[in-house]
């Protein structure tokens, strides 16, 4: 059986005192320099990049899927990598291949 928590617990944050906002604007760093915006543009290139490779991924696992169940013949699969602009990518890590 739980028993009621002593007073001190539920009032702990209630003595917390007031923030100084404006030592948080004169700490904090400039706004909207080249940084920044490079930052920003990297970022989202980065997130473009992650998307691409995500979708990558789903192709190969579609692709694969079929072959493996008997749903496409190699043929078939080499034009679908070649559609996908994957052929040279899966072909690399063929037996037999020049890395």
């Amino acid at each position: 059986m739980k028993t009621a928590a002593p007073a001190e617990e539920n009032r702990r944050f209630t003595n917390i005192g007031s923030i100084d906002v404006n030592s948080i604007y004169e700490r904090s760093a400039p706004v909207n320099t080249a940084a920044d915006h490079e930052r920003e543009f990297l970022t989202k290139a980065i997130n473009s990049a992650i998307a691409r490779a995500r979708l990558t991924v789903n192709s190969l696992e579609a692709i694969a899927a079929s072959l493996r169940h008997k749903q496409a013949t190699t043929a078939e699969v080499r034009a679908w990598l070649k559609d996908e602009g994957l052929e040279k990518l899966v072909t690399r890590y063929m037996p037999g291949s020049a890395s």
